[in-house]
């Protein structure tokens, strides 16, 4: 065989197996990263098993099941739900997201729940900018920020133990010209809903208390 041939011939080979390990690598970060999400999410039984703690966030009482608040060192462990609608009382719009805190605060069931959190969305006015379209037609802009207001209760008695809220970011600012859809005379603007790490370091002294 010509020596050049197979000098190439070599080259290919090794640049081949360079590519599989390259496609291997990723294929198992992959796979890990996926499996780790996966965990991460609770199974169908466990969100059934906890689903009576959502009453709390309509002002029900606790299942008698709950192990309740007790007092002394935590973590205290919790079930979050958490409704995107400004009405705290439509309970059909809480999802269980007990997955966005940390593992070691999560009550894996009824027994083990000493806490509530309930947290619904609010806007709040930040500014209403106004304009006057073609034809003298006034209009409105209105700037609204998010709110994430938290309600923590007691698991068993759906008492409330402690509230408060956190804000999301600040929606842009009006312009000196808005463009507003054929027939609309209000929009609104907002920022971005709180992030779950923000509700989390709000309830952290709670747990841990």
């Amino acid at each position: 065989m010509d020596a050049t041939l197979f000098f190439r011939s070599w080259r290919i080979w090794i640049a081949l197996l360079i590519l599989v390990g390259v496609f291997g690598c990723s294929a198992v970060i992959i796979f890990g990263t996926a499996l780790s999400d996966l965990q991460r999410q609770p199974t169908q039984e466990a969100l059934a098993a906890v689903s009576p703690l959502r009453e709390i966030c309509g002002g029900g009482s606790g299942p008698a099941e709950a192990k309740g608040y007790i007092d002394g060192a935590g973590p205290h462990r919790l079930i979050v739900f958490r409704s995107i609608l400004a009405d705290p009382q439509d309970l059909t719009a809480y999802y269980n997201r007990t997955e966005d805190i940390p593992t070691e605060w999560r009550a894996p069931g009824l027994s083990a729940a000493e806490l509530v959190a309930c947290v619904h969305a609010e806007r709040l006015l930040v500014e209403e900018c106004t304009y006057t379209l073609e034809g003298g037609t006034a209009a409105v802009l209105r700037r609204e920020q998010w709110l994430a207001r938290i309600v923590v209760h007691d698991a068993r008695s759906g008492d409330v133990l402690d509230e408060g809220a956190v804000e999301g970011s600040l929606p842009r600012e009006c312009l000196d010209q808005e463009s507003f859809a054929d027939g609309l005379t209000t929009q609104l603007v907002t920022g971005d809903q709180p992030a779950a790490d923000a509700i989390v370091e709000w309830l952290e002294p709670h747990v841990m208390r």
